[in-house]
């Protein structure tokens, strides 16, 4: 007779059995499997940031969707006007033509009992992909938890500190977010540690090229930026080649 699979993971994971066994027989000890995966690009985790009170003056959008990798913490991102399920499809579309391009696949997206995820659409446009969607039980969020405590937690208070040092109203919120994202992907997730976009391609963030261009841009700093012959309305020493702003 052969054992089912799920007498073999009971026998496998029957903590007097396992014991009874490594006393007899001295090994290494038994990590029991997690429900992750180590593939970079296979699983995403999907979530709409929550819709804010004020669009941002900048594009007029009033939320963010986030999808989030899995295995290698690595975050592509949409501010949107709204959450409706063609926008969540093309954020996933736009990733799995990314993913494409890096010799990678999206299998599966997950997503919890949100308004879209119970509506009929966004299931249908993801298997048009090669994508299966997953959706959680109404009321539990732990299987897209990482993206938000990553969302909620670390991404917040950055956005928030960074509203505060450059002095800017909570209506820019959105835009100090998406710059929060870009340090996301291109920084360390702690000393030592390789970015999520080294984690995920095998190439660090070419800091190089952005100081060639002026550096790493911080959100709210003053900058001077080159203007064009159309932005002067004219030619010569008339009026100034170079005019001032701040980096959003």
């Amino acid at each position: 007779a052969r054992l089912s699979p799920e007498l073999a993971y009971l026998i496998d994971h029957d903590t007097i059995y396992r014991n009874a066994r490594e006393k007899r027989r001295p090994v290494r000890p038994r990590i029991a499997p997690k429900d992750k995966t180590l593939i970079p690009g296979h699983t995403k985790q999907i979530d709409n940031s929550g819709r804010r009170p004020h669009a941002c003056p900048l594009d007029g959008c009033f939320s963010a969707i986030q999808l989030l990798d899995v295995c290698s913490d690595l975050v592509h991102f949409d501010n949107t006007k709204h959450a409706k399920t063609p926008a969540w499809a093309a954020l996933v579309r736009r990733a799995q033509t990314w993913e494409q391009e890096h010799g990678r696949v999206i299998k599966v997206v997950i997503i919890d009992a949100d308004s879209v995820a119970r509506g009929d659409e966004l299931g249908p446009l993801l298997s048009e992909m090669g994508i299966v969607l997953r959706v959680a039980p109404g009321g539990h969020h732990e299987r897209i938890g990482k993206l938000e405590v990553i969302s909620g937690d670390k991404i917040a208070r950055m956005a928030e500190a960074a509203l505060q040092r450059a002095k800017q109203p909570a209506t820019m919120l959105l835009a100090a977010r998406a710059q929060m994202w870009f340090l996301h992907n291109t920084g360390p997730l702690s000393a030592g540690q390789p970015s999520p976009l080294q984690t995920h391609t095998g190439y660090a963030c070419d800091y190089g090229k952005l100081a060639a261009r002026g550096g790493v841009p911080i959100f709210g700093c003053e900058c001077t930026y080159l203007l064009g012959e159309t932005e002067r309305e004219m030619k010569g020493a008339e009026r100034c080649r170079s005019g001032n702003g701040c980096f959003m």
